[in-house]
């Protein structure tokens, strides 16, 4: 897609509704996924794992069309509620994500720490390399 495209197009709205609806296609096997990867010290939060066709369009906006750099089609979190169970949670994630052969080099991973308390999450991102 040209970046100077008017990202009220046709064009970008169709873009937007089909990763939409490839995400959409793939978000009850992400779903099962992620129900393998928490543990018994972790909490699942997986209550939007998609994102709507509008948040879609807006990222491939800021994106200026460039799909490769959205990450975030389908998400959640894992929470976990102590750091340091933080680490055999990651390992855990690690090894599941490797047993059910999924690459990942295509699951992006980031540690977000609060600031105010000892919880952390673990965002785990499919993008739609893994598809």
């Amino acid at each position: 897609m040209n970046p100077h495209t008017n990202p009220t197009t046709p064009e970008l709205k169709n873009q937007a509704q089909t990763l939409y609806t490839q995400a959409k296609e793939q978000e009850q096997g992400f779903k099962q996924l992620l129900e393998g990867l928490s543990q018994p010290s972790s909490t699942l939060e997986a209550g939007n794992l998609l994102k709507s066709v509008g948040s879609i369009e807006s990222k491939i906006k800021r994106k200026q069309g460039d799909i490769t750099a959205i990450g975030d089609f389908l998400r959640a979190a894992i929470v976990v509620e102590h750091k340091g169970q933080l680490n055999s949670q990651l390992m855990h994630i690690e090894d599941s994500l490797r047993a059910q052969g999924v690459p990942l080099s295509s699951a992006r991973m980031a540690l977000i720490k609060a600031s105010c308390c000892s919880l952390c999450l673990v965002n785990l991102k499919m993008s739609s390399a893994a598809w």
